[in-house]
């Protein structure tokens, strides 16, 4: 009952944090309303597909402060069949991460 609990009070303080930083624009790390756009249309596609999974990673990877350019683009490198929505959001981070490393933005490549 115990783990339980705890899962639930983790899995609440990840939401917050997500919530957080996705309704009120809080940026971390140098990371851009767009890149949080991104971010969020990742997420809504993943959940429209039924990929709880990889929503799941996403948000744990985030709330750690990974940059969502790089969580997402390593997230998409692991989803083998890619919807036309999927692959629209993949050529716009790599769009931003090209605009991120041409105006000198902090960029942490994805390992």
């Amino acid at each position: 009952m115990r783990e339980k609990i705890k899962k639930i009070i983790k899995e609440s303080l990840l939401k917050k944090d997500y919530k957080n930083r996705m309704i009120y624009g809080i940026t971390l790390n140098g990371e851009t309303k767009d890149e949080w756009y991104l971010y969020d249309s990742l997420v809504s596609e993943l959940r429209k597909i039924g990929d709880d999974k990889h929503i799941d990673e996403i948000r744990y990877r985030v709330s750690d402060d990974e940059l969502p350019l790089n969580v997402i683009i390593e997230v998409l490198n692991k989803i083998k069949r890619k919807n036309k929505e999927l692959k629209k959001i993949e050529e716009k981070v790599i769009n931003q991460l090209k605009t991120n490393l041409f105006n000198k933005t902090e960029v942490r490549l994805p390992h």
